[in-house]
């Protein structure tokens, strides 16, 4: 009794009954995809006019119903004696006048045609900050509260989007002539030109102090330099070498900064414009769509019996 009882429980599945399992399901999933591959072909073959028109309908209604194309203009802007932030905070004020409806209100604040700025979709800048120390800006900030990263203080990144055409030349110096007739602007601007023109001087007559001191220390030999080599004492009245160089420097650099530009905002590379190309993916998910439809179309058709008997059992 115990020995039928033994014959009559489940038979445990070694590894080897497992893997011939696997291997049996595996070749009934190919076989399966090797028929479905096969029908799919001859509804190809057997109904090509169908499949064919409804390819050519979803080419149709995707180029009929295509978005307009749409494109990305950046470029860097420098001011001069002007904090770059706040021609960014004034560009991308503009970018709330962008209304979708013609954009009168963005056409007005810039001054030019209404229909070149129609297709605008979006205006903003951003900060940048200067890897090489070359004074060139080479990447965005983007993230603003990063505060590992210090933004050049004078050149901005500004972005511009369209869908359709757009002259983008001309809403570059828009923005430019916008800012530079900005008061907040040109009086910041003014104020720390002046400033600097200020300490400029200030600066050329310690200079020239320098220059006299010098001279006199070179005439009469009377002076001593201390062991470190960073100060000299001259009739009793000691002063750094290296401050002396700190203020030849800054001098030499706040020139320079005076003569790059006088306007407080100026372009400082050329427009970079990128097509976005959208259309092609949607154009082709439209027409896969409809040429799905027509498969379906043509394999109900094929077996219209079978699926109308089916129906009438139900």
């Amino acid at each position: 009794m115990e020995e039928n009882k033994t014959n009559n429980e489940p038979k445990e599945l070694d590894l080897i009954d497992i893997i011939k399992l696997c291997i049996k399901a595996v070749k009934k999933c190919i076989d399966m995809f090797k028929r479905a591959i096969i029908s799919i072909l001859r509804i190809n073959i057997k109904y090509w006019y169908i499949l064919l028109t409804f390819i050519v309908a979803g080419a149709c209604i995707a180029f009929l119903t295509r978005p307009q194309e749409q494109k990305c203009a950046s470029f860097h802007l420098k001011t001069f004696f002007v904090p770059a932030q706040s021609v960014i905070n004034n560009i991308n004020y503009l970018n709330n006048k962008i209304d979708g409806k013609g954009n009168a209100k963005l056409a007005n604040m810039l001054c030019v045609p209404q229909k070149d700025v129609k297709n605008i979709t979006n205006i903003y800048a951003c900060a940048v900050y200067d890897i090489n120390g070359d004074e060139i800006p080479d990447k965005d900030i983007a993230n603003i509260n990063d505060t590992s990263k210090v933004p050049m203080k004078y050149a901005l990144h500004v972005f511009i989007n369209s869908e359709g055409n757009c002259d983008f030349e001309v809403i570059k110096n828009a923005l430019i002539s916008y800012n530079n007739k900005d008061k907040s602007i040109t009086e910041v601007s003014k104020y720390n030109y002046e400033t600097q023109m200020y300490e400029l001087n200030g600066y050329e007559s310690e200079i020239r102090k320098i220059d006299s001191a010098r001279a006199q220390i070179a005439s009469s030999g009377k002076f001593s330099i201390d062991k470190s080599g960073e100060s000299m004492q001259f009739a009793g009245d000691p002063f750094s070498i290296k401050e002396m160089q700190d203020i030849i420097e800054t001098c030499a650099r706040i020139k320079f900064a005076m003569t790059q530009q006088r306007i407080p905002v100026a372009t400082l590379s050329p427009t970079y414009v990128n097509t976005i190309a959208s259309s092609i993916k949607r154009t082709a998910t439209i027409i896969i769509l409809f040429y799905l439809a027509g498969l379906i179309l043509g394999y109900a058709i094929k077996n219209r019996k079978a699926i109308i008997n089916a129906l009438k059992e139900d």
